[in-house]
């Protein structure tokens, strides 16, 4: 049975992530060995370090089972005047490949 999660944060793919190796019984060591990364990366990614290479978190989404969906509707986030909030801080993508 599929079961939907929102991912909205890399702290949020960490948990699902965490969860999907617990659940093949794998520890972060043997995972990183059979992925090809090494432990302290895995440890990073499930932590939801954010400058983490996001090829490489998709490829271990994959690698876990784990089947990442996108749902585009309205914002959540809208201020009283209906524009989009400007006041959060967004990662620089940049930064994160």
């Amino acid at each position: 049975m599929s079961q939907v999660h929102s991912i909205r944060s890399p702290q949020d793919l960490g948990v699902l992530l965490v969860q999907a190796r617990k659940k093949k019984g794998l520890s972060q060591r043997q995972l990183a060995k059979e992925f090809g990364v090494s432990q302290a990366w895995i440890s990073r990614v499930e932590q939801g370090y954010q400058k983490t290479w996001i090829g490489q978190v998709f490829r271990l989404a994959v690698y876990l089972g784990i089947d990442l969906t996108v749902e585009v509707g309205p914002s959540k986030e809208k201020e009283s005047s209906g524009a989009p909030s400007t006041s959060k801080n967004y990662p620089n993508l940049d930064q994160l490949v």
